[in-house]
């Protein structure tokens, strides 16, 4: 739930984003600073209700991921 609340965050703010990605290690939103820093949110999850929303190898996912915003 904090994960969607921060991306609802980020899109009202217009900041480009992942979304929410399983990058391998939980749940994560990777976005990126002014300055081209890359950010991520994420949650350590419990393994019995991890759910996948995105891809992490998707096109949008690894455009952010390689700071193309």
């Amino acid at each position: 739930d904090e994960l969607q609340r921060w991306v609802a965050h980020l899109d009202t703010h217009s900041v480009p984003h992942t979304g929410i990605i399983d990058t391998g290690y939980g749940p994560t939103v990777v976005f990126r600073d002014p300055d081209n820093m890359q950010l991520e949110f994420y949650v350590h999850p419990d393994p019995v209700v991890v759910t996948r929303t995105i891809n992490a190898g998707s096109a949008e996912a690894q455009r952010i991921l390689r700071g193309q915003t």
